[in-house]
């Protein structure tokens, strides 16, 4: 009898048959559903390799062994002439057909189901990928994301030097035009993780990263700083300074010129100095700010009045210690020794000095420029946008500030331009994602307004924005997936979750009277929720409801959270009383046409 012979009598052929189909079915799972549960291509590899291993022994395994009527026997032990078992072979003929009908069904599946799902995600990667390539290229190497520095004090109580130092570093760094620098909140994201610098630089997309640390020990202090090619993650420059803490600024100048010169950043001047301060109000500052940051405004407060005490016109200081203060006056109780009147009048008085020794302070301009919109000078805070953002032009706050401005006056394209660049400075920043998605919906652009508000949700879990991605699913004819989205929010009529149901209802044409009724009985005195009901009940036709509740939210002298220009007032915009309250917003078509706001961006 032949080798193939042999084979064949003893199912080999089939067996082998049976085991390569299956594990090609099961090598197809795997690829669709280990992404799904977090594993790597590492433990696909795994199973393939197994699969592959397991071959041979499967054939060996059917060639020692054979079936017969009394059941599964050693093929020596089966006499040459004996009958093999008549089902042994039909069952193995029937497994071969049905694994390949579950393949092909799998395939059917991937094919018309799973792959339209994974060409749009590769498409997206894509454009993610290639939106990062072109930020660096415009940039050339010149990026750089300065990483919060290690704090390696023997107490490990030095984190707001630390964290001080970088900041005033990346401060330094910003002052550069022809250097793109992310910004501090973006940057610091990664402090006390272990991502890898090219995964930093991926997600930030930069060409390169500044790490370091710092020690203090009595009056000493020793800073090290290293420069990191992220896309070989290779050390192009590192150096340590052993100085007392009268150096500090010396060392920040020497650092910020070395990056210069790593960089080969050309410049029209030197590099950017750090100001000199009194070492101990600077050691203060630091200390203040840290407390600022952690919203400890009283903390704050007594660190920066003992730095100012020092310094007086300590500019930095004195714009912490006017946020501090207003801090304090927006708490719910101010203690006895700080009524929230004093609170407010100390952080007038300490914005009015810092406004005084520097007039073009980016958060001075940006604070000025609200004011007078406030005031109901459109065209003068348009002019002093647009000074901030001339001599500014990378200023996150400013640039969010200017957006917002920019939207409540309904040019959306600004808006979404001066978003855009704040979200390029700073990938990271919670509320830049957020109000950039806002602006997105509102100019229409609801696939990305998703896209991105998914980010800032990623960003900032249980932060909200389900409302901005409803509105956007059901702008888009998913009404289903909107309704999810409403449904995460919080119930009850003191919380918006309402909202969402009933405008999608209205949306969809649906009589929404009764409910919508009852929920503006019982909701709190705010214009945001005023605005809100005014909205569906535009939507749902009612016009004279919706002007009864913009009516009532003109009457609360707070932020107008929810802007004239929504989309969703457009049944109002032809009947007579829609003109007045644009004009006493300040934008009707005459007044908008007095604005001239067109701030230039650099690329």
């Amino acid at each position: 009898m032949s080798f193939l012979s042999e084979l064949k009598r003893r199912n080999v052929l089939r067996v082998g048959a049976a085991y390569i189909v299956t594990a090609w079915l099961i090598v197809q799972v795997v690829e669709t559903l280990f992404p799904i549960y977090g594993l790597s291509e590492a433990a696909a590899r795994t199973v393939v390799n197994i699969l592959a291993i397991g071959l041979f022994p499967v054939l060996v395994l059917s060639w020692v062994f054979e079936w017969t009527p009394e059941g599964l026997k050693r093929d020596a032990e089966v006499a040459d002439d004996a009958p093999s078992s008549p089902g042994a072979t039909k069952r193995l003929d029937r497994i071969i057909l049905i694994v390949l009908a579950l393949a092909l069904g799998y395939f059917a599946f991937d094919k018309f189901v799973l792959d339209p799902a994974r060409d749009v995600a590769i498409a997206e990667s894509a454009r993610q990928e290639g939106r990062s390539e072109a930020i660096i290229e415009s940039y050339g190497e010149t990026s750089i994301a300065v990483l919060a520095f290690a704090d390696m004090s023997p107490d490990k109580d030095q984190e707001y030097l630390s964290d001080g130092i970088a900041e005033e570093i990346l401060h330094l760094l910003a002052k550069i035009p022809e250097l793109r620098v992310i910004s501090r909140s973006s940057a610091f994201f990664y402090k006390g993780k272990n991502t890898p610098i090219p995964e930093i630089a991926r997600q930030l997309h930069v060409a390169h990263v500044l790490e370091g640390s710092v020690r203090k020990a009595g009056n000493r202090i020793r800073i090290t700083a290293q420069l990191i090619e992220a896309r070989s993650d290779t050390h192009i420059w590192s150096q340590t300074w052993d100085r007392t803490l009268d150096d500090i600024f010396a060392i920040q100048d020497e650092l910020a010129a070395a990056m210069v010169e790593q960089l080969q950043v050309t410049l029209l001047g030197d590099a950017p100095a750090a100001k000199r301060i009194d070492p101990e109000a600077y050691m203060l500052y630091l200390q203040g700010h840290y407390f600022f940051d952690l919203v400890d405004a009283a903390k704050a407060v007594e660190l920066l009045e003992q730095a100012i005490a020092i310094e007086p016109d300590y500019v930095d200081a004195l714009l912490d210690l006017a946020g501090a203060y207003y801090q304090l006056s927006d708490t719910v109780a101010t203690s006895a020794d700080m009524p929230k009147d004093d609170a407010w009048h100390r952080s007038e008085a300490a914005w009015q000095r810092a406004k005084a020794l520097e007039p073009e302070h980016p958060a001075v301009l940006v604070y000025d420029a609200w004011k007078s919109w406030e005031a109901g000078d459109a065209p003068g805070a348009a002019r002093q946008f647009e000074r901030a953002l001339e001599l500014h032009p990378r200023h996150i706050r400013a640039l969010r500030i200017a957006a917002n401005f920019s939207l409540l006056l309904g040019l959306t394209d600004s808006a979404v331009r001066l978003n855009r660049m704040s979200v390029s400075l700073d990938p990271l920043c919670f509320m830049c994602n957020y109000r950039l998605a806002r602006a997105l919906a509102q100019a229409g652009q609801f696939r990305e307004a998703i896209d991105v508000m998914e980010r800032f949700q990623a960003l900032m879990p249980g932060g909200g924005g389900q409302i901005t991605t409803g509105l956007a699913r059901m702008e888009l004819g998913d009404f289903e997936g909107a309704m999810k989205d409403f449904e995460s929010r919080l119930e009850g009529p003191d919380k918006d979750g309402w909202y969402g149901p009933l405008m999608l209802r209205a949306f969809q044409g649906e009589d929404v009277s009764a409910e919508l009724n009852a929920v503006a009985g019982q909701v709190p005195e705010q214009r945001s929720f005023y605005f809100m009901l005014a909205e569906v009940y535009a939507v749902s036709g009612e016009i004279d409801q919706a002007f009864r509740w913009l009516e009532k939210g003109e009457q609360i002298t707070l932020p107008m959270y929810r802007p004239l220009t929504s989309r969703y007032f457009k049944n109002l915009h032809d009947d007579p009383r829609w003109m007045g309250f644009l004009e006493r917003a300040g934008i009707a078509p005459w007044q908008l046409a007095e604005i001239d706001f067109d701030p230039q961006l650099p690329d």
